[in-house]
C-alpha cells in the first residue's frame, strides 16, 4: 500500500474531498502492482515554483499544470521508501477545470492519476504512448466526462479524431 503525504504549500484552499486513496488503489490494481509498498509525495506549490522546476528537470521555461518524478526503476530514493513525488499547481488547474468544464476536484483527481501512470513509468510523447497511458487511463477513471476529456487531448495533441 502506497501511503500519500500531502504538503500544500500555496495559499490556496485545496478541496478535502478529494478521492485519493481510491484513485491509488484503482492504479495499483490495473497496474497489478497492489503489493508496491512506500511513501508517495502529493505537493500543492506555486506558479513560479512549479516553473522553476519545469526548467531545471524539463528545460522548459514555463508553467504547467503538474510534474511528477518516480523513484521506481532503480532510482535513488530522495527518502526512505519514497516512491515518487507529484508537483500540482493550483492556479493552473482551476483555469483548466474551468476551461474543461469540470470542477475543480475533478480536475486534480484527473490529473493525480495522470501523475500517478508517469511515476509508473507511462508517457504520452507519440501516440502509441498517448494511447497506452489514456487507455489504462480511461480503466481507472471510467466515468464519460473523463473520456471526452481525453478526446479533446488526442485531437489538440494528434489530430485523432476518435480514441
Amino acid at each position: 500500500m502506497l501511503n500519500l503525504i500531502i504538503n500544500n504549500q500555496t495559499n490556496i484552499l485545496i478541496p478535502k474531498n478529494l478521492n485519493f486513496k481510491i484513485w491509488i488503489n484503482k492504479t495499483l490494481e490495473i497496474l497489478q502492482c497492489k503489493d508496491l509498498k512506500g511513501d508517495l509525495e502529493l505537493n500543492f506549490i506555486d506558479e513560479k515554483t512549479i516553473q522553476n522546476l519545469n526548467k531545471q528537470f524539463r528545460n522548459i521555461d514555463k508553467r504547467t499544470d503538474i510534474l511528477s518524478f518516480s523513484f521506481l526503476e532503480g532510482n535513488n530514493f530522495p527518502k526512505d521508501n519514497l516512491v515518487g513525488q507529484l508537483f500540482l499547481e493550483p492556479i493552473t488547474i482551476n483555469k483548466q477545470a474551468d476551461s474543461h468544464k469540470v470542477d475543480f476536484k475533478d480536475e486534480i483527481e484527473f490529473l493525480f492519476v495522470h501523475g500517478l501512470l508517469h511515476i509508473f513509468g507511462y508517457d504520452h510523447e507519440n501516440e502509441a504512448d498517448f494511447r497506452e497511458m489514456f487507455g489504462l487511463h480511461a480503466q481507472i477513471m471510467p466515468d464519460p466526462k473523463w473520456q471526452s476529456f481525453v478526446k479533446q487531448i488526442a485531437l489538440e495533441n494528434f489530430g485523432l479524431q476518435e480514441f
